[in-house]
């Protein structure tokens, strides 16, 4: 239930960029009476297509530096390196370094977090495995 609920947070945002678009594109009086698709529909198809485009410019690596867990996207580089999108401390704090991370990933790191918090209080590393 939790996750569900913090996934619908996240796409809230999505949702409210959607109403400014699309009340930017229905200015014109031809639109006189149309109105956008409400959260749960645009949600449930709109929604789901950002995802999977969005989710299509990632494919995470991870690597264990010493301090915790980095977590690189391989599609995009920086600095002669892949991007660093997000780092998993050795305490277990997720801090983002891509503001434009999908939803479904950031979910996906919480949940490698979440799997691996009772191993933290003896210092083990944390494994990557989204499943």
């Amino acid at each position: 239930m939790e996750q569900k609920l913090d996934e619908k947070i996240l796409a809230w945002d999505k949702y409210l960029q959607y109403l400014v678009e699309w009340a930017d594109s229905h200015k014109e009086y031809v639109y006189a009476g149309a109105s956008p698709a409400g959260f749960d529909e645009w949600h449930g198809n709109e929604y789901q297509e950002i995802l999977e485009n969005e989710a299509q410019k990632y494919d995470l690596g991870y690597g264990h530096l010493g301090n915790g867990i980095t977590v690189w996207n391989r599609l995009e580089e920086k600095d002669g390196d892949y991007a660093t999108i997000a780092h998993i401390g050795l305490d277990g704090e997720l801090d983002i370094h891509d503001s434009d991370l999908p939803p479904e990933l950031q979910i996906n790191l919480e949940k490698i977090i979440e799997r691996n918090k009772p191993l933290q209080k003896f210092n083990i590393h944390i494994s990557c495995e989204t499943k």
